[in-house]
């Protein structure tokens, strides 16, 4: 049996295409690895228990040169674990593993695969210490056997930016089949539109609120999620806001949800899922997010119609197949026409929610996305 060991310095459960890559190597016979830390705004995430894999995190650092230490500590245990159990492939999913992953790969130690999930900020480029993660994301990303990205345009920067020459691979964050529902939702009141992911103004607009006062009283929101470093305070915020809206009654913050399955019993009785979008944006990751982001596709495996920014990646990707409505989410009005459309016909709304989920059994799942990772892995497992 060969052994990858993944490598990510935060949460990896709040990763779900990673949890999915998981699965889907160890049922080809691979027995995995998820080495990662306590580090991040998402702890009350939790790693499925059915999950094939030996999982172990360290624990949370402190702050200030407490976190340096930790980083170092981390990058040490990395590398001393792949030292001693020689895994054949490194999987390393964010730019703070790569130090450690690179490290292995000019030893010899490992093939390595690197998967970025999130580029790192640009701002960080001002601290010594970003600076040299960042030197050794760019030798790790034109020296890593195979390099994947979540979204075309991202890809095409990352292999600009670091003048990678290597096979580069683009998967789209999708949810596996598994996770997909039995059939879409029923058409009937109240009319939930759900929202599932990290708690702040970009994703959550006040606007919304704004215009969910100017619905009808049986259309209610409903939020799950956590808030970030850059975020706190948010929901409470939020909640104030929607009672100076005199919305307050039709929202209800469910907070984190530890596990997937606790995602799919929240929207189960939901109608149409929220991907709002700034409409422009200087951060890459927000900028390119179509495909990227896990939320209207899990939105979609459940049979609901979606809402989503008007950028014409969006709308091409969920728009005009049939998928659901587009807003500006910067407009009150803009939101409640979209949603307005959307409910004025319960059967039309079923029918795109099911043209979706049909959509994610089709070609939309992580199942049919990993195949090129899952073939180079294999091929390599093979010679």
């Amino acid at each position: 049996m060969r052994n990858v060991h993944y490598v990510q310095y935060t949460n990896a459960a709040g990763y779900p295409p990673l949890l999915n890559g998981v699965r889907l190597l160890a049922n080809q016979g691979w027995h995995v690895e998820v080495m990662g830390a306590e580090v991040d705004d998402a702890e009350g995430l939790r790693f499925p228990e059915d999950l094939p894999a030996r999982v172990q995190a360290m624990p949370r650092a402190r702050t200030g040169w407490g976190r340096r230490v930790h980083f170092a500590r981390f990058t040490g245990w990395v590398v001393g674990s792949s030292v001693r159990r020689r895994p054949q492939w490194v999987y390393a999913s964010d730019p703070l593993s790569a130090p450690a992953a690179l490290l292995l790969k000019r030893l010899g130690l490992a093939r390595v695969v690197y998967h970025e999930h999130d580029a790192p900020p640009t701002h960080g480029e001002s601290s010594p210490w970003m600076r040299r993660v960042l030197a050794a994301r760019a030798e790790l990303a034109r020296r890593a056997d195979l390099c994947v990205l979540p979204q075309a345009e991202r890809a095409e920067a990352f292999v600009a930016a670091t003048g990678r020459k290597g096979p580069t691979l683009t998967v789209w964050n999708c949810p596996s089949l598994n996770e997909a529902a039995a059939s879409a939702r029923p058409p009937g009141p109240p009319f939930v539109l759900y929202y599932h992911g990290s708690l702040n103004e970009q994703r959550l607009p006040f606007t919304l609120l704004h215009a969910l006062a100017r619905l009808p009283e049986t259309v209610r929101l409903r939020v799950a999620g956590y808030e970030t470093a850059g975020s706190r305070g948010f929901i409470e915020r939020f909640l104030v806001e929607a009672r100076a809206c005199g919305v307050a009654e039709r929202v209800k913050v469910l907070g984190t949800l530890p596990d997937r399955e606790d995602l799919w019993r929240a929207i189960s009785d939901a109608h149409i899922g929220l991907a709002l979008m700034p409409m422009a944006s200087d951060d890459p990751n927000m900028r390119w997010m179509a495909g990227a982001s896990n939320k209207p596709f899990d939105y979609l495996s459940q049979g609901l119609a979606v809402l989503v920014s008007d950028l014409p990646d969006w709308r091409s990707l969920y728009v005009e197949p049939g998928y659901g409505h587009a807003c500006d989410p910067r407009d009150p009005e803009s939101i409640a026409v979209a949603l307005r459309q959307l409910l004025a016909s319960p059967e039309r709304l079923r029918a795109m929610g099911e043209a979706g989920r049909r959509r994610i059994l089709s070609d939309w799942n992580y199942e049919r996305q990993f195949e090129p990772v899952l073939a180079a892995l294999n091929r390599e497992r093979e010679e």
